[in-house]
């Protein structure tokens, strides 16, 4: 264990990222991405100062600016990531409608700024919204995501459907 702590010490963030993604076989990735999880978990559910004084895990790590997004995409890319607000809103709308028997499709096209969103069912569009980013903002998948599938739902009104699931961004 000594000589993991050297590693991780020695190396920044996005060094130990491409060690992970370059020098680990899928076995290891894998053994790897389960321990994280349990870690995680811990750290997710134990008090801190429990932890502290039984020598567990310590949660005090200190990352500069830069190595922030480098972990926080591994920690995307090892599913560890916290899900952010829209993601929780789309994998919400996409299991209602999975339960009634309906498949969500995206298509994005960042090129042209645009997310649509079809409903199908029995390989028919019951339904579709569009997104389009303003040239003004920037653009993010996720949020074209969310606003493409509540339009498909909620053609006319889906601004005060965003409203009632708490998405108070600027539309």
């Amino acid at each position: 264990m000594e000589g993991l702590r050297r590693i991780i010490e020695q190396h920044s963030a996005t060094e130990l990222a491409e060690i992970i993604f370059s020098d680990l076989s899928v076995y290891h990735y894998q053994k790897l991405f389960i321990a994280m999880e349990k870690a995680n978990s811990k750290i997710n559910t134990h008090d801190y100062e429990d932890v502290k004084s039984s020598g567990g895990i310590v949660t005090g790590v200190t990352i500069d600016g830069g190595d922030q997004e480098t972990l926080f995409n591994l920690q995307k890319a090892l599913g560890i990531a916290p899900k952010t607000f829209e993601e929780e809103l789309i994998e919400n709308e996409i299991k209602g409608w999975n339960k009634a028997g309906h498949r969500v499709k995206f298509t994005v096209n960042e090129d042209e700024r645009v997310v649509i969103a079809e409903i199908e069912k029995g390989g028919k569009v019951v339904g579709h919204g569009i997104a389009h980013c303003h040239p003004l903002d920037t653009f993010d998948e996720n949020v074209g995501k969310l606003i493409a599938i509540i339009k498909a739902d909620f053609p006319k009104r889906w601004r005060e459907r965003l409203i009632s699931l708490g998405y108070d961004r600027k539309l």
